[in-house]
């Protein structure tokens, strides 16, 4: 079975794309795909614990989150330099997220990577 790496880039509630990420990602589930979710960039925002989604006429990421193990999605990964740079760490998130230091090796141990 091919391994799949979603990368989700963008900050929650900005546009479709976090959303289409986790779609993405649990579609996949659906069809017992191996599926790895890695935040980068804005899209650590996603994560982030007690999301007010309701200024912006949208569903909660962090819902959505919270219930990806329902579906065995339970690789969950950040960018530790991205983080860093924000200001952010595990413990700022509402789902366990294991961090990556050497993102280039990471996404290159997958076959199939997707990048929203």
């Amino acid at each position: 079975m091919k391994r799949t790496l979603l990368i989700s880039r963008q900050a929650p509630y900005q546009s479709h794309l976090a959303r289409g990420a986790l779609d993405a990602a649990l579609a996949a589930a659906v069809f017992e795909q191996d599926v790895t979710l890695l935040f980068m960039d804005d899209g650590l925002w996603q994560l982030l614990d007690g999301q007010q989604p309701d200024a912006a006429y949208t569903k909660s990421l962090e819902k959505t989150l919270r219930s990806l193990n329902l579906y065995d999605l339970e690789k969950l990964y950040f960018e530790q330099a991205a983080a860093v740079a924000r200001g952010l760490s595990s413990e700022d998130f509402c789902v366990p997220c294991e961090p990556v230091t050497d993102t280039a090796s990471f996404i290159d141990s997958f076959d199939v990577i997707w990048s929203f």
